[in-house]
């Protein structure tokens, strides 16, 4: 047993123990009830404690990390104090002849207190973490909301919030459901997705937004993905990974970007052939657009092809970054440039054209 959990021990038998002296006292200052005899207090403290801390052990309650928990780690401890407290009374009537309905009802007094105890400190090591992980990095986070109040959206935010690497801080969920618009999913409010969702986003400073909704169609992601790129905030989705090269599915949801299969009704086109690379092969080729879900893509399958260098021109410098950073890991031997410019502004794509005298322009913005 590591230091941990034997501190976690230590503090339930002291829980414990206390309760069974409050109890005492209660019995003993008490005008009505008959007070409990020291020695059934004693035979009945040590039976107890051996049921519970067995039970809490053999269910792993002492391996589990609270600082994570959630309601079925909380009723699993709560129904490991509830058996003890059966079984312990049932062996007492067995073996204790002084073992009286008395005795049985300063026991279940003694399971409320100490199971209370134990739930308590609990709740407060785990809020207390939290805040202190949300306080440390608030100011380094980047306010995003989150489409879907539901199962797969409360997820999320539950990962964002407890994960003291995350660069995310939830601001809001936005969602349709009438029931849900103005109340709140694990301590965040849901605004509704009508006309005003614009000016809220915008007064809530969101940087970000996630698609969180179970079994998205390429139709649907494509309604979602046009919609919100009007705020002007870059879209990812919380959905299964899939790996490109065995085509397997990752059987744990995590944010991505949106890919070109998620806004085309059809699988997207590989770049495969012999003929296809030997025609990029060598050249210098511009993107304009190249941070989009379209000009990504394009990045993607031209960095295979052998280029003498790639220019990935938008004027989203976040999309930028975010490709730019993607290909040096795949393709750490590509000559890749980023310029952070608008189509639109004549001088600054003369100046690109000056700079790299791309062979091939390919136009996704």
């Amino acid at each position: 047993m590591n230091l941990r959990k034997l501190t976690l021990f230590l503090i339930d038998s002291l829980f414990l123990a206390a309760s069974y002296i409050f109890t005492y006292i209660i019995s003993t200052l008490s005008a009505v009830a008959i007070p409990l005899a020291k020695q059934t207090l004693l035979w009945n403290f040590c039976l107890y404690y051996v049921c519970v801390f067995v039970l809490r052990v053999s269910v792993k309650v002492y391996s589990s990390v609270w600082r994570y928990a959630n309601t079925r780690l909380y009723l699993t401890m709560i129904g490991c104090d509830f058996t003890a407290f059966l079984f312990a009374t049932i062996v007492a009537r067995v073996f204790f002849n002084d073992f009286n309905y008395i005795s049985i009802l300063y026991t279940a007094l003694n399971i409320l207190i100490f199971t209370f105890l134990t739930l308590v400190s609990r709740f407060l090591y785990q809020y207390f973490m939290n805040n202190r992980n949300n306080a440390s990095g608030e100011s380094f986070q980047i306010p995003v909301a989150i489409v879907g109040a539901g199962q797969t959206g409360s997820l999320l935010v539950e990962e964002l919030l407890h994960n003291s690497n995350s660069h995310y801080k939830p601001v809001c969920f936005i969602d349709k459901d009438k029931y849900k618009v103005g109340g709140y999913v694990s301590g965040i409010k849901v605004i509704g997705e009508d006309d005003s969702v614009f000016k809220h986003l915008k007064e809530l400073q969101v940087k970000e937004i996630f698609i969180a909704l179970p079994k998205l169609s390429s139709s649907e992601a494509y309604v979602f993905y046009d919609y919100y790129s009007g705020t002007g905030c870059k879209i990812k989705l919380y959905d299964f990974a899939i790996n490109s090269d065995t085509g397997n599915v990752n059987n744990r949801r995590s944010l991505r970007e949106f890919k070109i299969e998620d806004l085309l009704f059809r699988d997207s086109l590989q770049i495969n052939d012999a003929d296809t690379f030997s025609y990029y092969s060598g050249k210098v080729v511009l993107v304009t657009g190249g941070g989009g879900s379209i000009g990504s893509e394009i990045c993607r399958q031209l960095a295979k092809a052998g280029l003498k260098q790639l220019i990935i021109l938008d004027i989203y410098e976040n999309c930028a970054y975010d490709i730019q950073q993607e290909l040096k890991i795949v393709h750490p031997d590509l000559d890749l440039q980023v310029e952070i410019v608008s189509i639109t502004n004549q001088v600054g794509v003369e100046r690109v054209f000056r700079k790299y005298h791309p062979e091939l322009v390919i136009n996704a913005a």
